[in-house]
């Protein structure tokens, strides 16, 4: 991939590692035009490092250098600088300072495993997930299995209860019972008369 550098000054080279990935091409027409066959080098210096080095893998093509990008130049996470600097005879002349910019990469260290260990850690993983969802959706399962509830129309101000039924596993059943309405009070009956006091007769007569 070829970019040019914008006229912010930053250049993004890529994640740590990559190699020969992306090349850089800076316009140099002005350089040539005022200095014709002057010689270009490009000095980088790497993200937390004191000193420059000039870069190996530098071409001239046109009116453009062509700076490729490899391992040694993005080895280091974070932001550099870069400049090109164009020589003839006792004539030297430099351009801006770019600052480079490295993006951080997962770099691995260690044997590589083949490609079936790898899936087989997937679905390891996806089959360990699983297994797990099932016991949970068991335990609830159970945890409202067997119940047998039974409701009754109570008095006012009385507590409702419910019951478990062990007798009948995987059956939850309900019955509602109405109470028959209250029967109506009836009025207390009359007491009767009290009868007339008998007469006295008196004592009877002697027998001889």
């Amino acid at each position: 991939m070829d970019i040019r550098p914008s006229t912010t000054n930053l250049i993004a080279i890529g994640r740590t590692g990559e190699n020969e990935r992306l090349r850089v091409l800076f316009d140099v027409r002005d350089l040539t035009a005022e200095f014709p066959g002057c010689h270009f080098t490009l000095l980088h210096q790497r993200p937390g490092a004191t000193v420059a080095y000039p870069v190996p893998t530098v071409e001239v093509a046109g009116d453009d250098v062509i700076w490729t990008v490899t391992a040694a130049d993005t080895s280091r996470a974070g932001r550099g600088h870069c400049e090109l600097i164009c020589t003839l005879g006792d004539v030297v002349a430099k351009t801006l300072i770019y600052t480079t910019a490295i993006q951080t990469s997962l770099d691995g260290s260690g044997p590589v495993p083949s490609m079936w260990e790898s899936w087989q850690e997937v679905f390891t993983g996806l089959k360990d997930d699983a297994e797990d969802a099932a016991a949970e959706a068991a335990a609830s399962a159970a945890s409202i299995q067997d119940l047998t509830a039974e409701a009754e129309t109570l008095a006012p101000g009385s507590i409702a209860t419910a019951s478990y039924d062990a007798g009948h596993p995987g059956r939850c059943q309900g019955r509602y019972r109405s109470a028959g309405a209250a029967g109506k009070a009836r009025p207390a009956g009359y007491s009767g008369h009290t009868g007339d006091t008998g007469r006295d007769r008196g004592h009877g007569r002697t027998g001889a």
